[in-house]
């Protein structure tokens, strides 16, 4: 026997009664809809949320700086100053003194002197006043005349072509080179100057003050004590009756320390 169901008219339910919470009362596929759904509806709450209270943070930040937020001041790049970067090493600053190099013009003064142990041999300047440049140039000059033993001057004098002198300062004595007489060219002294300069500078020291030079005749070519006046023998002292004649010019600083 076949017992049919009625099904033109079903049963109704009733869903009015039956709240949905996570989807409950749902067939399973629809509760997992449902509560992905609701995740979904609470994460964008909670954004709206975060944002709310971001933008009142801001706002009562900006109430205590004033009406107006903060803006930075423009730098008028071509006017303003670069920066300085501080080095990461160290830099050592070293001081130097320079000799002072500006000269005076040249103090000239001429000489002449008798042989060693003549009644002239030796002819001195004093007075002289520097800071710290001391340089004597010797120019060879020509003979002078003939001074006797009481110092008297005969008509006679011992000419000679090559001649040396001693120049002493500051506790130092220097001999020159072989110097030619007006630039002359003797078969003594072939090729020699005429003048010669000795830098006495390292010699002074604080506190000098004046400075004396001094000049000796030392050595000629001269023929005369062999009968003959004139140049060409061979280099020897100078006789103590003859004189030997020349120039110093001497190159100074300042007025002494």
């Amino acid at each position: 026997m076949t017992v049919r169901k009625n099904i033109k008219n079903p049963p109704k339910i009733s869903l009015e009664h039956q709240p949905l919470v996570n989807g409950a009362g749902l067939a399973p596929g629809l509760q997992h809809l449902v509560a992905s759904r609701e995740e979904s509806n609470m994460e964008t709450l909670n954004r709206k949320y975060i944002v709310i209270a971001l933008a009142a943070i801001a706002s009562a930040s900006l109430a205590g700086c004033g009406d107006q937020a903060y803006q930075e001041t423009p730098v008028d790049t071509a006017t303003a100053a670069s920066p300085v970067t501080p080095s990461s090493s160290t830099t050592t600053t070293e001081t130097t003194t320079e000799t002072e190099t500006t000269t005076l013009p040249a103090l000239t003064f001429s000489y002449e002197v008798t042989g060693a142990s003549g009644v002239d041999p030796v002819d001195s300047f004093g007075n002289i006043l520097t800071d710290n440049i001391l340089k004597v140039k010797v120019v060879a000059g020509t003979a002078g005349q003939i001074r006797l033993s009481d110092g008297t001057y005969s008509n006679w004098s011992a000419a000679y072509q090559c001649v040396q002198y001693k120049i002493s300062a500051l506790g130092q004595t220097v001999t020159t080179q072989v110097l030619a007489v007006d630039g002359g060219n003797s078969y003594i002294c072939p090729g020699a100057p005429s003048e010669q300069t000795i830098d006495f500078s390292s010699r002074l020291t604080s506190g000098h003050g004046a400075v004396t030079v001094t000049v000796q005749a030392y050595r000629y070519d001269s023929c005369l004590n062999y009968g003959y006046n004139f140049g060409g023998c061979a280099m020897h002292t100078v006789y103590y009756t003859h004189t030997v004649t020349g120039t110093l010019d001497i190159q100074t600083n300042g007025t002494g320390s």
